[in-house]
């Protein structure tokens, strides 16, 4: 892939909107999406030079995506293939913090690369470049050969473009019209990555069109709240014309995208929090003045992280606890908010901390 825009529990309703253009040489053989006879979970394309995707998601709401970093001074021909880093994880059982902190230590083996890793719980990112995974907030971000949310113009295009169509309520023709988008920028707004200013003009917009390399698909991933998918991809010709398209709509099998919505319902219904961990042991870890008048407000969705702890680093899960409890004056103040880390399991409180806003 060469330009990714999704949207994360941006809009209720659609936790997950993802629009991508595939860039690539034009002899590089590959399949269109369909679900692959070997592995009948998995929806991607696939490359048929090396066997591996670059986009592509599971009925158990596994997705991921890549592209490659661009820094030509960098690339070795002996590296292994980027692709196989999407197959891997969504035909794994890896959580997307556990996989990528595995990740990092052979990350060298690869030409510079970004990786989307999702569960239908939690999305993060890992880039090669910076090497530390880190969870991607809810919101409208954009990735294209640099860093998540780099400025660059296709990515602030795109960008806005999503977030237009996510006041539609079928955003997936404007976010096609967006992938189609063929315009230029100015030399001035061009980034300057090393491979010559005459690259850098073609480069630049979302769609990119030329006989020997350009986009080849594109894609549009949406999933709803109760877990109904659609993905469509259409193949582009070397004009940038649809040559081909395969749409696919099935239900993920898994509950995480039914949670989303449940655990919004809870937090809006003012449901108790005294069963979760972090309230059970949290005047083991926090002191207060009166014990008994203590309440806690809320109890936020849990973030998977990498952390130290015990001499060693670990996938944890953050939690951000608010809590509010009289003062020496027997009355109360405004809610203070507690960082808590637990096990990946989320059985075990490993940390307590005040949050300092």
């Amino acid at each position: 892939m060469c330009l990714i825009v999704l949207a994360w529990r941006s809009r209720p309703g659609l936790p997950l909107a993802v629009a991508a253009n595939r860039d690539e040489w034009r002899d590089r053989p590959a399949e269109t999406a369909h679900w692959w006879p070997d592995h009948p979970e998995l929806l991607a394309g696939r490359d048929l030079q090396a066997g591996g995707t670059w986009m592509g998601v599971t009925r158990n709401s596994r997705f991921a995506a890549v592209t490659n970093f661009r820094d030509p001074a960098e690339r070795r021909t002996t590296a292994k293939s980027r692709g196989a880093l999407v197959t891997e994880f969504l035909l794994g059982s890896d959580s997307p913090a556990r996989y990528l902190s595995n990740l990092a230590a052979r990350s060298r083996d690869y030409n510079g690369f970004n990786l989307i890793l999702g569960d239908g719980e939690m999305l993060f990112y890992y880039g090669s470049r910076e090497g530390v995974p880190r969870a991607i907030e809810p919101g409208v971000h954009g990735l294209s050969n640099h860093t998540l949310d780099e400025p660059w113009p296709k990515v602030l295009r795109g960008n806005r473009a999503m977030e237009a169509a996510l006041e539609s309520k079928d955003p997936e023709p404007a976010l096609f019209d967006m992938l189609s988008d063929a315009q230029g920028v100015s030399d001035e707004a061009l980034p300057n990555t090393g491979v010559g200013i005459e690259w850098e003009r073609r480069l630049a917009s979302p769609l990119i069109t030329g006989a020997d390399y350009g986009t080849r698909a594109s894609t549009v991933l949406t999933v709803g709240a109760s877990g109904e998918a659609k993905f469509e991809e259409r193949t582009r010709a070397a004009d940038g014309s649809v040559s081909g398209v395969a749409s696919h709509r099935f239900s993920l099998v898994a509950c995480a995208w039914l949670l989303l919505g449940a655990v919004s319902m809870a937090h809006a219904q003012g449901s108790p929090f005294a069963d979760h961990v972090c309230v059970r042991n949290l005047e083991k870890w926090v002191s207060f003045r009166d014990p008994d008048s203590v309440k806690v407000v809320s109890v936020s969705e849990g973030k998977p992280e990498v952390i130290d702890y015990a001499n060693t680093r670990l996938v944890a899960v953050k939690f951000t606890v608010m809590v509010n409890s009289k003062n020496s004056q027997g009355g109360y103040t405004r809610p203070k908010a507690y960082e808590c880390h637990t096990s990946e399991d989320r059985q075990r409180v490993l940390n307590y901390s005040p949050r300092n806003d």
